[in-house]
């Protein structure tokens, strides 16, 4: 031992508990600070189609996209649908789709050629201004297909919106698990974004196949501390596009201050990269069949679909808030046939079609709705139905499971997303672990526009990993969970509620010595 050593000092630094550091907080918005801007203020329109018909609604139309329509698109998806005031610390911004903590660590860049209203070129979309900012001229779509016959229809679509992740926003909070919430991020936002985009009859579909450092290059990004995550096509098809084989886009890093970047996020992120046009043909071939494993009797079918109204998708997006509390009563039948079928339809997509309609499996915990007994749950897609694992009364499992929260115990249903992550990543390559978490943000964010529509309550919620697959097995021994959704009825008293289940009681006494034999 010897005096003065900082061994002692260190260690004690290193280990002091304390708040969130709000002083290493990132920026919400990022700013190019360039005139003249292209302003969307004023331009959006009101959408009145009924929400649930937004998904029956998928690429049946023609719309031409002009500025009013990319004006409404950025509006319903990621921009700014309400303030609030905090008594105690100013004014906070919402945006249209959902975030965890409300971090908001996705981007949206519109890559176009010459539209009404708009000059071709690249532009990024500022949420707190309402604005596209041209970060560069010309028309680059071609560069984003990487030369693939495959992916013609990427360069022959009028817009092309990639979004991209500041990780840092995400992980300042949450650490390294951050990485996951801000692919969920981009998934709630693509939700928004499909639903208003077949709402106004204008064609869409999802893309993970393309090489991501030429569309960092691009965009201008490090592609470490911001990346692209996808792309999505939006609009007829055309081929009358040229593209600029010189371009100098305007760049600017992220506002940091004293970011900590986790090895392996890090290290995650580059795994599921797209690095060569080789890389890109596996991505492109065959897309695997689904398989089921059978779970039990049907107790739900959702071969027929009862008609029900639901708000329009404008007031169900401008409306959206997460419930913080449950009133602890029954949703109907037909409320959740309709929760069921829209959360898992289809989406279009370089990495599903009829074969493979998800990469992800739907387990649920039903522990109030009328007619159906409570329960655990496999939501079988090839049969459309509901099929019983195990009966009982599953409040206090679903509030533990919930990261010990009252939501799961209160709501009506838990929807539980997994993915079998062992035959994704065989059949996909590491590419499908970022594939399933988009798309699990995707489907809980149907959930949530769903619920809202019928005048539900839904809150997306963290979760024991292993405890939900624990709870869930056999059948669900090789799943995961990916993203979990709590609906219900929203009490009159929306506030948090204390909560503790017995199945915390039992094992904080048994951390305890309770149970042990000396």
């Amino acid at each position: 031992m010897e005096n003065k050593n900082p061994s002692a000092i260190e260690y004690h630094e290193t280990t002091k508990l304390g708040y969130i550091n709000l002083k290493t907080k990132p920026s919400l918005y990022k700013s190019y600070n360039i005139d003249p801007a292209i302003t969307l203020e004023g331009r959006s329109i009101e959408i009145n189609t009924p929400t649930l018909d937004c998904v029956d609604l998928a690429n049946s139309g023609q719309t031409p996209v002009g500025l009013t329509e990319i004006a409404t698109l950025l509006n319903l998806s990621s921009g700014i649908i309400k303030s609030n005031i905090s008594t105690t610390a100013g004014p906070v911004d919402y945006r249209a789709a959902s975030s965890a903590g409300a971090l908001y660590p996705i981007e949206t860049y519109l890559i176009c050629g010459d539209l009404q209203d708009i000059p071709a070129g690249i532009y990024h979309f500022s949420p707190k201004d309402n604005v596209l900012i041209k970060i560069a001229e010309g028309d680059y779509r071609a560069l984003l297909s990487s030369g693939r016959s495959e992916h013609q229809e990427i360069s022959n679509s009028p817009i092309v919106l990639v979004y991209t992740s500041i990780i840092w926003r995400s992980t300042w909070k949450y650490r390294a698990r951050g990485y996951r919430y801000s692919l969920w991020d981009n998934g709630t936002i693509l939700s928004n974004l499909i639903n208003a985009s077949n709402a106004l009859g204008i064609p869409n579909k999802l893309y993970l196949g393309f090489i991501d450092n030429t569309v960092n290059d691009l965009l201008g990004l490090d592609g470490v501390k911001e990346a692209a995550t996808c792309m999505v096509t939006l609009g007829a098809q055309s081929v009358q596009h040229v593209h600029n084989p010189t371009h100098n886009t305007i760049k600017v890093n992220p506002d940091y201050n004293n970011d900590i970047e986790y090895d392996e996020v890090t290290k995650m992120h580059q795994a599921t990269k797209i690095n060569s046009p080789s890389e890109l043909d596996k991505w492109l071939t065959t897309i695997p069949e689904r398989y089921e494993y059978p779970a039990g009797e049907s107790k739900l079918s959702t071969k027929l679909i009862p008609p029900i109204e639901s708000r329009s998708i404008h007031d169900t997006i401008t409306n959206r808030g997460s419930t913080r509390r449950f009133q602890r009563t029954s949703i109907s039948k037909t409320h959740l046939i309709h929760l069921l079928n829209s959360s898992t339809n289809p989406a279009k997509s370089d990495f599903l079609n009829e074969n493979r309609p998800s990469l992800l499996e739907f387990y649920f915990i039903v522990n109030s709705v009328e007619g159906v007994p409570r329960g655990a749950y496999y939501y079988s897609l090839n049969n459309s139905s509901l099929e019983l694992i195990k009966s009982g009364n599953f409040r206090s499992d679903a509030g533990h499971l919930c990261f010990e929260q009252a939501l799961g115990y209160d709501s009506s249903v838990v929807a539980f997303i997994m993915a079998d992550l062992t035959s994704l990543t065989t059949e996909y390559g590491d590419r499908g672990y970022r594939a399933a978490q988009i798309e699990a943000g995707m489907r809980g964010g149907q959930l949530y526009l769903s619920a809202y529509s019928l005048g539900l309550g839904a809150s997306g919620i963290t979760f024991y990993d292993d405890s939900v697959t624990e709870f869930f097995s056999p059948h669900a021994s090789t799943a995961t969970p990916m993203f979990v959704v709590t609906i219900g009825k929203t009490s009159n008293q929306n506030s948090v509620r204390p909560f503790r289940s017995k199945v915390a009681v039992k094992l904080d006494a048994m951390a305890r010595g309770a149970g042990q034999i000396f």
